[in-house]
């Protein structure tokens, strides 16, 4: 498909809500449970992350943090353009990448994934580009010339294929439309085969013969496991679905709950969005800002999903104050909720259960930190 890059400036938007502040009721942090469903505790068993100190250790932005298979933290930081590796014993490694637009270097990467054959991408949404490094971490090939964006938000997929988040746009007899869809892609640019696909909230304004696009899209979050399987959800105030979609193109339910609409108080209502865009220049050039909304009345209900090492699905609650999880087994069957009593207080967490359990705040009250997370017995003897 090809389009006319020249004709407009693009403002790309998504909205993420911020975790929801202790300052509710206690009715408030209660999650409804099933009869005989048991509570997992998880707990903080170490943090890492300065606020003044060494160097290696103060984040800019962490923009993704996940534990690799061989058991070392990577954190990748977006503000400072580099992702960095730490041991098992958090001990500071080495950078990969820095900042620059030369080869190997990024503007704002944004996510990043270890494929099946040893190579690590990561998708630099700054430079609109996928970058590529070997087993070594040395520099192989990027792709680049997406339009309008890059890939992102990326997990491996099987074999070399990573699974991701993009969106297209097409411009017909004046009009400009387009989607946002999760799709797997293998060596190229185009998608291998797209898992789920949703229309693009598209406004124009300003110069009729120059206009500038908003272009707002449905907010979901995802997770692929190694053989291709999508887990889904939309971060919606109406329904609590969780969607799987195979590699071959079956479609199928994970869970889908009857849901009524719960509204915020007026201190909830009064919480940060925030918005991120980027702009792309006459020059070509990109320059990226965040600001702050407040937009939403009511509470979403599922607020993430992620794949813990033994393959259950973490569906994130997004009404309680509490960071609380409904865990499921590939099948659909509920086996425990877990809980983190003491992350109740931290707002803008993101999670990674791949190899290992994390959470991380993109968006500090004070200074970016990744917490371990060690969940307590029950996980693993059920």
């Amino acid at each position: 498909m090809v389009y006319n890059t020249r004709w407009f400036r693009i403002v790309l938007i998504f909205i993420t809500s911020a975790v929801l502040s202790c300052a509710g009721t206690d009715e408030e942090t209660e999650t409804p449970r099933e009869p005989g469903i048991d509570t997992v505790v998880v707990s903080i068993s170490d943090t890492l992350g300065l606020l003044i100190g060494d160097s290696n250790y103060v984040f800019g932005t962490i923009t993704q943090a996940s534990l690799g298979e061989d058991g070392r933290l990577y954190v990748l930081d977006g503000q400072l353009g580099r992702l960095v590796i730490f041991s098992e014993e958090l001990e500071f490694v080495r950078y990969v990448g820095r900042p620059g637009s030369g080869p190997g270097e990024f503007q704002y990467p944004q996510s990043f994934a270890f494929l099946g054959d040893d190579r690590l991408a990561v998708c630099d949404w700054g430079a609109g580009s996928v970058v590529f490094f070997d087993s070594a971490f040395q520099y192989v090939d990027h792709l680049t010339g997406y339009y309008p964006d890059s890939p992102r938000y990326i997990v491996p997929g099987p074999g070399s294929t990573y699974v991701a988040m993009n969106i297209e746009l097409e411009q017909s007899e004046g009009e400009t439309e387009g989607s946002s869809f999760i799709a797997r892609f293998g060596q190229g640019m185009e998608p291998e085969h797209i898992y789920d696909s949703w229309p693009l909230m598209i406004t124009m304004y300003g110069d009729p013969e120059d206009p500038d696009v908003s272009i707002g899209r449905v907010d979901q979050d995802f997770d692929s496991n190694l053989e291709g399987t999508v887990y889904l959800t939309e971060r919606d105030d109406s329904t609590y679905l969780v969607e799987v979609f195979l590699a071959d193109g079956t479609v199928d339910t994970l869970v889908n709950k009857s849901w009524e609409r719960i509204e915020k108080s007026q201190e909830q209502r009064q919480e940060e969005f925030y918005e991120e865009t980027r702009n792309q220049n006459e020059d070509g050039s990109q320059m990226g800002r965040r600001t702050v909304q407040d937009i939403y009345l009511w509470l979403n209900a599922v607020g993430s999903i992620d794949i813990d090492p033994d393959g259950n699905i973490w569906v994130g609650q997004a009404y309680t104050v509490m960071p609380t999880f409904e865990v499921y087994s590939p099948s659909g069957e509920l086996r425990y909720v877990a809980v983190i009593p003491e992350l109740v207080t931290v707002k803008g967490l993101e999670y990674c259960f791949r190899n290992g359990f994390l959470a991380y705040d993109r968006q500090p009250v004070d200074y970016p930190k990744v917490y371990i997370l060690e969940p307590d017995t029950i996980a693993s003897d059920r």
